[in-house]
């Protein structure tokens, strides 16, 4: 399975979230239809840049995944590192939320909005401001982000046999991330841990060939997302929101919809899981609507980079802000990026990622996998899905600061292509 089908399956899921939505609220076709396409639009500049490297595979590395320094590791590198993970977890949920956690279970057996906790504390505080003893913290949630996926992609992809103690380690290194969910009554850190088992759950079934299993993948992968849905729901209830049918001032629950006289049940899950994963789409076809199409001028304004600061004076966000209710919801990805680079630079932007993709699978076919291929597919994932609908990269310290290495290391192997041999493969 690769990257390309992944992210291929994940858009088609939230199109068809997108039309179970409209079965269920005020919404019409045209009023997520611009955004659905501009999304399938990225795809396909994605898949034309993933196809555009395909004749060709460019060797870098000399090592294989054998000589992994976390499968040859010992039990007391392990238990040292899990442990530290722990501890890294408490003291993060204690700076960034003031909780122990005896107060975090405490909190949860009373009842009590542990978001609303963290909100509280964190505004309270001024942790949102940068200061040097934050650094500190930061530190610790980079070293937690980066060896769950360095783990679990050593020991879900290349360990064909996992022993006890190392089942072990896995469960301490994953309550450190659980925990600090709980703790801020988030569900990020779940749904990166549901997109981690999702990567690693396709590569796996493709590199032991499993064909006569993929009925066990899919069901595998279904339980997993219906795991992760309850902890979606589960968790926006702790935050004492009260589910009264409505999505913002713009968006509103139909009872006379087709989906709410199949189940009233699965349209508050549609509702609740649009509210996160499908208002983007609504968002970007706002600003189709209203400020890309809304003059010649802006049309054009809207293809070239800071086009649309530089003829309105504001910035997408800015003026998105006032045609529409957000909440608490982040912008999507792609608005950002036309904002900076205008619509040239979104296609360009998904060009370039389906080029590096490819160049990574390359690799793999060219019997030269390593940790840092997988790593990376990871967070290229990440990215991909969160285009439409949100900031998973750029809204977490971690996530920036590890891609931001991940780039520096590539461009420096890139760099040195001109003493790598460029092999044609045969077709």
């Amino acid at each position: 399975m690769s990257i390309l089908k992944i992210i291929k399956k994940v858009y088609v899921l939230y199109s068809i979230l997108i039309i179970l939505s409209i079965s269920c609220t005020s919404l019409n076709l045209m009023d997520v239809l611009p955004g659905l396409l501009i999304m399938w639009i990225c795809f396909f500049m994605y898949f034309l840049g993933y196809i555009s490297r395909k004749k060709y595979n460019i060797v870098i590395f000399n090592n294989s995944f054998d000589n992994n320094w976390l499968i040859k590791g010992n039990k007391n590198k392990l238990f040292f590192i899990g442990l530290l993970s722990i501890i890294s977890s408490i003291l993060v949920v204690r700076f960034y939320t003031g909780q122990t956690p005896i107060s975090v279970f405490r909190n949860l057996a009373n009842g009590a909005s542990l978001y609303n906790v963290y909100q509280n504390y964190f505004r309270e505080n001024q942790i949102g401001v940068f200061s040097l003893t934050k650094i500190p913290f930061i530190g610790m949630q980079i070293f937690l982000k980066f060896i769950l996926v360095y783990s679990y992609v050593s020991y879900g992809l290349f360990k064909s046999k996992i022993y006890l103690y190392e089942k072990f380690y896995l469960i301490l290194i994953t309550i450190s991330i659980i925990f600090i969910g709980i703790a801020r009554g988030t569900s990020f850190e779940f749904f990166e841990l549901f997109i981690l088992f999702l990567l690693i759950t396709f590569f796996k079934f493709e590199k032991k060939k499993m064909t006569s299993k993929i009925l066990k993948k899919y069901i595998l992968i279904i339980l997993l997302g219906g795991i992760m849905v309850f902890v979606f729901y589960y968790g926006i209830t702790l935050r004492e929101v009260k589910f009264d049918f409505k999505i913002s001032n713009d968006i509103y629950y139909n009872p006379d919809g087709l989906l709410p006289r199949i189940s009233n049940f699965l349209s508050i899950i549609i509702i609740t899981l649009f509210g996160y994963f499908g208002f983007g789409f609504f968002y970007m076809s706002r600003y189709v609507r209203d400020i890309w199409f809304a003059s010649i001028e802006n049309f054009i304004a809207g293809f070239i980079p800071l086009g649309i600061r530089a003829f309105s004076s504001q910035s997408i966000r800015d003026q998105m802000r006032f045609l529409i209710d957000m909440g608490a919801r982040w912008h999507p990805d792609i608005a950002g990026i036309i904002d900076l680079g205008g619509f040239i630079g979104l296609l360009m932007f998904s060009f370039s990622i389906g080029m590096f993709s490819r160049f990574l699978k390359n690799q793999s076919e060219a019997g030269k996998e390593n940790i840092l291929v997988y790593i990376t597919y990871y967070f290229i994932l990440l990215q991909m899905i969160s285009l439409p609908i949100g900031n998973f990269i750029i809204a977490s310290s971690a996530n920036k600061f590890i891609v931001t290495i991940l780039t520096i290391i590539w461009c420096g192997k890139l760099l040195r292509l001109p003493r790598i041999c460029l092999i044609k493969k045969h077709t």
